[in-house]
């Protein structure tokens, strides 16, 4: 079984992840799943982290545990698999530090994609 060994990096902090009201229990075991299915440790941590502070709830992060899961069964590595699905779950989550994506005046068609405004 191969070694885990955690290095300090001389980086900046990473981003605070917000506020749950949920154990972390799911999240971790998530992690210890996805990294027992073959994702190595530091790209499982860094796409569990990502998706946490996204806002990603239990039901998504188990979701995407069977998906990924699935898709190992049915022939793909477990680094595709994780990239494949979570690529799929961050298109419908905030992005970090939350707030709408969409913007402009919604009331107009093609007034949001072009950034016209009524006047």
């Amino acid at each position: 079984m191969p070694s885990l060994r955690i290095q300090a990096r001389a980086t900046s902090p990473p981003a605070p992840m917000p506020s749950r009201n949920e154990s972390i229990a799911v999240p971790l075991g998530v992690l210890t799943q996805l990294v027992a299915g073959g994702v190595p440790v530091a790209r499982a941590t860094r796409a569990v982290a990502e998706l946490l502070r996204r806002g990603a709830r239990d039901e998504q992060l188990i979701a995407l545990n069977d998906d990924v899961r699935s898709y190992v069964a049915a022939g793909a590595s477990p680094e595709a698999a994780l990239d494949v699905r979570t690529r799929g779950l961050t298109a419908v989550l905030p992005p970090v530090g939350g707030g709408s994506v969409v913007t402009g005046d919604m009331s107009s068609p093609g007034a949001a994609a072009t950034g016209a405004k009524k006047p």
